[in-house]
């Protein structure tokens, strides 16, 4: 990831590549002794996963350096985040960027992030279902609220719209 940040201050190298779209992934630790392999096989973790750069900020980066190029978060496991993180740095991306965030999330696989965050990793196809339907409402709604079983956004005046309506794209639910 710190490459690709060094990368992204490059801009014009990207530009002479041709490149198209630059994507993050998300990673908050890679446990040592993990319960759950990469890719659900083995224990072992690859060493490029080990990195643990913050996607947002990585992704605000290349808003700025960049003027063209798609911005996506390959998989941003928004699950571990209470829905007004994602919803903030996600809109200033998107505003920064002119309209270009294309966030892919996605619920991970790594119970020890779970953990970390103090969250039960059981639970968390429904807290993305809750996610999704939080940054609904506080993308496109002011004033804004969200009242699910695991989440809770109170009302609140919501303004702070991102540049693509109603929002940035929608990700399909998974099975």
């Amino acid at each position: 990831m710190l490459a690709f940040a060094r990368a992204v201050l490059d801009a014009d190298r990207l530009k002479e590549a041709g490149a198209a779209s630059l994507w993050v992934g998300d990673r908050n630790l890679a446990a040592v002794h993990p319960v759950i392999g990469y890719g659900g096989q083995g224990t072992a973790v690859p060493e490029e996963l080990n990195a643990a750069a913050d996607p947002f900020v990585l992704l605000g980066v290349a808003a700025g350096a960049t003027r063209r190029v798609l911005l996506g978060g390959q998989v941003l496991v928004a699950p571990l985040c209470p829905p007004l993180q994602p919803a903030r740095s996600l809109t200033t991306i998107d505003l920064v960027s002119g309209g270009r965030l294309v966030p892919g999330f996605g619920v991970g696989w790594s119970p020890e992030e779970y953990q970390a965050a103090g969250l039960d990793f059981t639970h968390r196809g429904a807290r993305m279902d809750e996610l999704l339907d939080a940054l609904e409402a506080l993308w496109t709604t002011d004033p804004a609220h969200y009242e699910g079983a695991r989440l809770s956004v109170p009302p609140h005046h919501s303004p702070f719209k991102p540049d693509r309506r109603p929002r940035p794209p929608r990700p399909e639910r998974g099975g």
